[in-house]
């Protein structure tokens, strides 16, 4: 258990600390910038992203993606149709 906290913790920390720097180098960062507000809400916004742009998510945040998918049991880039999937 303490060995997937960790990871949570790891995952979470360089999603984190990529949305700073892209917001300190005035980049678009690659989801909502408001996760980088608060670490609670960049779980939120994260989770959010999971189920409404699973292709963002994952494309920018592969681990993190996977994750998630463990958490909420769920792929829903499986439900996304395949011309969406290669635009991804």
């Amino acid at each position: 258990m303490a060995s997937t906290n960790m990871k949570w913790h790891r995952v979470f920390t360089a999603v984190w600390d990529d949305l700073q720097a892209h917001l300190e180098r005035g980049e678009e960062p690659p989801i909502d910038d408001y996760a980088a507000t608060h670490p609670g809400e960049c779980f939120a916004v994260c989770c959010e992203a999971f189920f409404s742009a699973p292709d963002v998510l994952s494309g920018a945040y592969p681990e993190l993606y996977d994750l998630l998918t463990r958490y909420f049991r769920q792929n829903p880039l499986k439900r996304l149709p395949p011309l969406e999937l290669e635009e991804a």
